[in-house]
Parts: C-alpha cells; structure tokens; sequence
C-alpha cells in the first residue's frame, strides 16, 4: 500500500519526505535534503509521521542551509538517545507483531473490531499528556496514550494487518480513517 499523503505531494516534496525517512530510519544527526521552502517542509515532516507513525521517535527537526546549495541540512530532533530508541524500536515492533499473528487469520471487519477491542481493553486516555503518549510507544508500550497516539497505533495496528487505514487531522484532534 503506497502512503496516502505521499501521494498528494510533488515529486519534490516526495524526494524530501524518502531522505527525511531514510535519515531517520538511520538515526542520523544530520542530513542533506532537496531544499524546500519552510511550509513545504512542516508540511512533508507532518505528512510523513502520519503515513509512518512507526516512526515514532523523531518528534521535531530543525535545518540549515547555504544561501546558494539546492539542498537543506535536515537536523532531526529524537524523543530518546539513540540506544534507547533501538531498545524501544525492538519493544514496538515485537509488539506490534505479536499483536498482528493473533489476528492475522481473521476477516477484514474481524481485524479492525480486534483492534477496536484492544485499544479499548488496553489503553487508557492519559490526561497527564506525558510526550510518548503522543506517539505509538505510549498505547503499545505503556498501555496510556492521547488521541494522537492511540489513531497512531490504530494506524500501525492496521497496517501491520493489511488494513487501508490512513489518520486524518480535524483541528487539533487525529481521528483514525478506517475504510
């Protein structure tokens, strides 16, 4: 299934969102992407952490740039240090596919109401808004989560399961987009 906003971008925009993917993917302190203007890049960023809430761990950036080069230097902004974003990568993922094999046999509308069911079992609104509880490692890792994180989860959850599923933003608020 290719990502829904990724789709919807120029082929630009798409160059950038690949390299920011691949940087992060890699936990590099920096690296270079086709320059973009400022709003085009919260754009891809934001774009990206909804097509891949997997990646969980990159929260924020900041970039540089030489008046002249045609390219930006990305700086991403971690949630943890490295070595704790691998033990917590290694955390999701073995999660994530335990959660899936116990689910991987059902019919579509059995799956989603399996995921329904463990977010609701599971997770707990928390209303202290702790930073990961933004993100997929709050409801998979710690069983609390806010709206953001639990559509995050909802979302991994399904791909993880063959689902379409992508988030979509009204206001503030994430909600799941489950076909």
């Amino acid at each position: 299934m290719e990502p829904f906003y990724y789709t919807k971008m120029t082929k630009q925009q798409q160059a950038a969102y690949h390299v920011i993917m691949q940087g992060a993917n890699a936990l590099a302190d920096e690296f270079q992407i086709p320059r973009i203007e400022s709003a085009e890049l919260y754009d891809v960023f934001f774009r990206l952490r909804l097509d891949h809430p997997e990646i969980f761990w990159m929260t924020g950036y900041k970039y540089k740039y030489y008046q002249d080069s045609p390219n930006l230097i990305f700086v991403p902004e971690y949630l943890f240090d490295k070595n704790k974003i691998r033990e917590h990568q290694r955390a999701m993922s073995s999660r994530v596919e335990k959660l899936a094999r116990a689910a991987k046999d059902l019919s579509e509308w059995e799956k989603e109401k399996y995921i329904h069911d463990f977010i609701c079992d599971n997770v707990t609104y928390d209303k202290l808004k702790k930073a990961y509880s933004h993100e997929i490692i709050g409801p998979l890792g710690h069983g609390v989560g806010v709206c953001e994180g639990i559509a995050k989860s909802v979302k991994v959850l399904c791909d993880a399961l063959g689902i379409w599923c992508m988030i979509a933003v009204c206001g503030n608020n994430p909600e799941k987009g489950i076909k």
